[in-house]
């Protein structure tokens, strides 16, 4: 398995990994990675072993910082080349980030099968370089722009991990112990490290919201900021008078984030492919604040598919000042808006992608193992044992 950098890569590669073992009990997994990102401590909490490439991407802004980078490729490959040489593995499964690239390529010339799992609708670029050589190419949104065209793939969904899921099914203590909220509950996300730039025009703009030190707030403001910009917020909100208003919670991050969605009436986030899985699942109504600064736009091409199918609303950050105060309170004012958007979110979830991307994995090896004379027999028994 080879995913890293950030969640939205690396929690698909523990949800399939999960589904891969619940079928195959004798299944041996080993993840790639790289060292002080998060794939290091998330993978060993899930339970897998994990060993690291010496690689990086490549800076767009400061150019020093690829100096290394020809030395890296090589290092990467080769220490990919012993992985794959100890392992023997049957398939590589690459799920995003540059890590991706030196395992994918080095399966490619060994002729290991090699799978790859895209979250956004705008694919990375690992993700365009090994398609070619890639057995199946799973797809969490429909590719209308053809960046995979004539290549093996399927419209899955996007992976997501087994404890999530459970937790969707399972009220949390939190949740059961909680009454019905006297007033609506926006919960604001920039990801689990935050967004500075969102922080800031939040704070900017609660005085256009109807927050004021002595007045009542037309809602509950849940605000998950990110470790790094606590007291930059606290900041802000001390200079507006609102530091100690009992509407605004401010956390840097959500433990428990499925009571978070529950809890909330409209969620504003970003539009990474991990967070708009989530909002499916929970079918909550949302209004997207895409980043700008994201490799191809992919968020906001990522939003973009969720409000041509009316399953949310979207706001541009540079508009944000200005166009979400509006777009929020006309939002909360309408029950009936907010219950479609959630509609539309829920047609557009799959809780089993991990599960159908196993399935499609296993078929496909079994089909390469048999000879061309066996090749077609209980495939479809295949399927339905993995379902």
């Amino acid at each position: 398995m080879a995913a890293g950098g950030t969640g939205g890569h690396v929690y698909p590669a523990i949800a399939i990994a999960d589904a891969l073992s619940s079928v195959v009990s004798s299944l041996d997994v080993l993840f790639v990675g790289t060292k002080n990102r998060m794939e290091w401590t998330a993978v060993p909490k899930a339970g897998y072993r994990i060993r690291p490439l010496w690689i990086s991407g490549i800076s767009r802004t400061q150019w020093w910082k690829n100096i290394l980078v020809p030395l890296k490729v090589v290092v990467s490959l080769a220490q990919s080349f012993w992985l794959c040489l100890r392992m023997k593995p049957d398939a590589v499964i690459a799920c995003g980030g540059f890590v991706s690239g030196p395992i994918g390529k080095m399966a490619t010339w060994l002729r290991i099968p090699l799978f790859i799992q895209e979250q956004n609708t705008h694919p990375g670029v690992t993700s365009r370089l090994l398609a070619g050589q890639a057995k199946h190419v799973f797809l969490t949104f429909e590719d209308i722009d053809n960046h995979f065209k004539g290549l093996p793939q399927t419209v899955t969904g996007n992976p997501t991990r087994r404890a999530l899921l459970n937790a969707l099914a399972t009220p949390s203590p939190s949740e059961q112990e909680t009454h019905e909220p006297s007033k609506p509950t926006v919960l604001l996300l920039g990801g689990s490290g935050g967004a500075g730039s969102l922080n800031q025009m939040m704070g900017s703009m609660l005085p256009d919201l109807g927050f004021s030190k002595d007045a009542e707030a037309p809602f509950s403001l849940v605000w998950q900021c990110g470790n790094a910009y606590v007291d930059q917020v606290e900041r802000q909100l001390t200079a507006i008078q609102l530091a100690d208003h009992k509407d605004i919670h401010v956390t840097p991050f959500i433990e428990d984030m499925t009571a978070a969605y529950k809890k909330a009436t409209v969620v504003i986030s970003r539009a990474g492919a991990g967070t708009l899985t989530e909002l499916m699942l929970q079918s909550k109504a949302a209004i997207l604040i895409p980043s700008p600064v994201v490799a191809g736009d992919h968020q906001r091409k990522n939003g973009q598919r969720l409000v041509d199918k009316g399953a949310a609303l979207m706001v541009e950050e540079a508009e944000m000042a200005q166009t979400l105060p509006t777009v929020l309170m006309n939002l909360l004012a309408q029950p009936e808006h907010q219950a479609q958007l959630a509609s539309s979110l829920h047609a557009m979830a799959n809780p089993h992608a991990a599960q159908d991307i196993a399935g499609h994995i296993l078929h496909e090896l079994k089909t390469s193992m048999l000879s061309p004379s066996q090749q077609g027999i209980d495939n479809d028994s295949m399927m339905e044992d993995v379902s």
